[in-house]
Parts: C-alpha cells; sequence; structure tokens
C-alpha cells in the first residue's frame, strides 16, 4: 500500500509543471506613455500658478573715489571729468519662488534676494507685488518672502523629503533668466547628501 501511495503523491507534485502557464496581461507601451504624459500635465497645470518670479534691485553702493591727492594735484574740474567714478546703474538679478501659503508666502532661494533693496514678485497671471522678507538661511540657500494680496493666492503643497527615494521622477517648474513657466523632468539622482556645504542640517 505504500508503494501506490508515494507514486500518487508524485504525481500529484509534478502536475504543477504541466499546467497551462498564466497569461501576463499584455501592457501597451504607447498607452503606458500617455499614461505618464498625463500625469507630467496634470502636476504641471496643478503647481505652475503657485510658482513666481522674483526680481530684486541691490543696494546702491557709493561711488568709490580715487584718493584725494590727486584732486590737489589735478584741481578739482579736471579730478571731476576724468578720475571720479560714475556710479554704477542698478542691476537686476532674478529667480524663481512658489508660493507655499495662500497669504501670501514664498519660498525662493537666499542668492536671489541677498543684499536686496527692492524685492518684486510676478505671479503666474502677471500680477506684481513688493515683497518683503521673512527670513532667510544663507547655509542652505534659502529664504521665505512675504506678499501682501487682496485675496487668497494659489499654493504648492510642500511634500516630506524624508520619504523620497533614488529614481522617483521629479519635475522642476521655475522662472530660469526670466523664462516664465519652464517645466524640467527627470529623477532623484540621490539622497542624504553630505559633502555639499549643508551637513550641519
Amino acid at each position: 500500500m505504500k508503494t501506490p501511495l508515494a507514486l500518487l503523491l508524485i504525481v500529484l507534485s509534478t502536475l504543477p509543471a504541466y499546467a497551462e502557464p498564466r497569461t501576463q496581461p499584455t501592457l501597451d507601451p504607447r498607452a503606458l506613455l500617455h499614461a505618464l504624459e498625463e500625469a507630467f500635465t496634470t502636476v504641471a497645470d496643478r503647481v505652475t500658478p503657485a510658482v513666481v518670479n522674483v526680481s530684486t534691485v541691490p543696494r546702491k553702493q557709493s561711488a568709490e573715489e580715487t584718493p584725494e591727492r590727486f584732486r590737489e594735484f589735478f584741481g578739482e574740474e579736471f579730478y571731476e571729468r576724468y578720475f571720479r567714478r560714475r556710479p554704477r546703474e542698478d542691476a537686476r538679478a532674478t529667480g524663481s519662488g512658489v508660493l507655499v501659503d495662500p497669504k501670501g508666502y514664498i519660498l525662493t532661494n537666499n542668492h536671489v534676494i541677498e543684499n536686496a533693496q527692492d524685492i518684486i514678485v510676478r505671479l503666474s497671471d502677471q500680477r506684481k507685488f513688493t515683497a518683503r522678507l521673512v527670513g532667510r538661511d544663507p547655509k542652505t540657500d534659502l529664504a521665505v518672502l512675504k506678499v501682501d494680496a487682496p485675496a487668497a493666492l494659489p499654493a504648492a503643497e510642500l511634500g516630506d523629503s524624508d520619504h523620497l527615494r533614488v529614481g522617483q521622477w521629479a519635475i522642476a517648474i521655475g522662472n530660469p533668466f526670466g523664462l516664465d513657466r519652464t517645466v524640467t523632468v527627470g529623477i532623484i539622482s540621490a539622497t542624504a547628501r553630505t559633502r555639499v556645504g549643508v551637513t550641519q542640517y
């Protein structure tokens, strides 16, 4: 009796090997690309209204003058004409920012607003506001601005960087060189960088 039972067990154990393999669902590459494209455009449509252009006028610096002995040697008129340095024209710095609160709080880069006398924020609907500096952290190159608008502004929702994974899709939306609403796509190349000057955080 043991032999037939053992034979039966062997036969039963081999049945799955001869069973018809399961058919995997066929994935249409074009459908996958279309779905990915739709995901990108959805994010861009949702976030772009919260992206702003930040322009600044640096603090004016007094014109430097050549040594006073040149004035005494050449005379006042000659000195004023050829030696006094002319004040530099105002230069504007531009960058991007993102509204993170409907009340008008904006996250931008510290280097954009550093030494700024005036800060102008232009929204995606082309409205302009004078912004004030709320706080900044040069070590992480971040700054927070505030604009006062008559109504709530479109704001982007901040995520949790602790949940980022290498290889995930990333979308950057900004105003590089004043070019409005520029969108680029890439992936997260690395996390927890330690040699970029912010290791104390």
